[in-house]
């Protein structure tokens, strides 16, 4: 659960040593397991009864099947929630696009969007239009997990 600034210097050099800085591989895979989602979902397969799993395997089921077949299905919701919170943490880390992405080829909207404020004049009509086309990839994955994301956002609200 430590933030990202915390330990953003030595995670630049292990991405470093594994040749991705300036690559998508470089931004994309440090925030693939994150300690936020590995509690989330926890929280999400402990609500799955106990008795739901045994009946499984007493049906001759293996560890495999029940995972896929019963369990997964179950948390579905808790997974879409946490790809839209996940999406949207990684679309706006700006800070760390900003270390990996150095080449102008690399780098990311969010970035390119920063730097038109670089110049002495600005033009901020370029600076808006940046940020509206910015926010539709969240906007579409949003619309697409909205019901995952109801779902497994209420879903410890209520007490059964």
């Amino acid at each position: 659960m430590i933030p990202k600034e915390i330990i953003i210097v030595p995670l630049f050099r292990i991405i470093d040593q594994m040749g991705w800085v300036n690559s998508l591989n470089g931004m994309i895979w440090p925030n693939v397991a994150i300690a936020f989602g590995v509690f989330m979902l926890k929280g999400f397969f402990d609500q799955i009864p106990d008795s739901l799993r045994e009946a499984s395997r007493m049906d001759g089921a293996n560890e495999f099947t029940v995972f896929y077949k019963i369990m997964l299905p179950i948390v579905k919701p808790g997974i879409g929630a946490l790809f839209i919170l996940n999406f949207v943490q990684v679309w706006n880390d700006y800070l760390w696009q900003l270390v990996i992405g150095q080449e102008s080829d690399v780098k990311t909207l969010q970035v390119g969007i920063a730097t038109l404020m670089q110049d002495l004049n600005p033009n901020f009509a370029y600076k808006m239009a940046g940020a509206v086309v910015a926010a539709i990839p969240m906007l579409l994955v949003f619309g697409f997990f909205q019901s995952y994301f109801t779902k497994g956002i209420s879903a410890g609200a209520v007490k059964e």
